[in-house]
């Protein structure tokens, strides 16, 4: 079973995305902030995390530098409402992908599958 963990602090945002995700027929777990994220990753690895950038006390950046740091090879989709003057921020951090909110549902789908495929 392939797992897909999405790291967001808004609840209705986490709603959207598990809905996404579980169509695809992934198990999904969910966090509200970059904290949880290392608590998660002791528990389990997830063939893709899908990560905000704005959130409370740990934001998405240094979240995205430290999941690199835990483990390289797991990829991450950056999904937020910030604009394009992150986007080669979180790609010299090792995201796969970058979605600005809101995205286009059918091309997010696809990535997820590629890179939840190719994991």
């Amino acid at each position: 079973m392939k797992h897909v963990l999405i790291v967001d602090d808004n609840q209705t945002d986490r709603f959207l995305t598990r809905s996404f995700i579980e169509k695809l027929g992934y198990v999904v777990h969910e966090v509200f902030d970059g904290n949880e994220v290392e608590r998660a990753l002791k528990l389990f690895t997830p063939n893709l995390i899908i990560l905000d950038l704005l959130m409370p006390q740990k934001d998405g950046l240094e979240t995205l530098e430290e999941i690199y740091k835990t483990d390289p090879s797991i990829p991450v989709i950056v999904l937020s409402c910030v604009g394009e003057e992150y986007k080669d921020k979180v790609v010299e951090l090792h995201a796969r992908a970058c979605f600005q909110k809101p995205y286009d549902a059918t091309e997010f789908m696809e990535t997820v599958k590629r890179l939840v495929d190719e994991s």
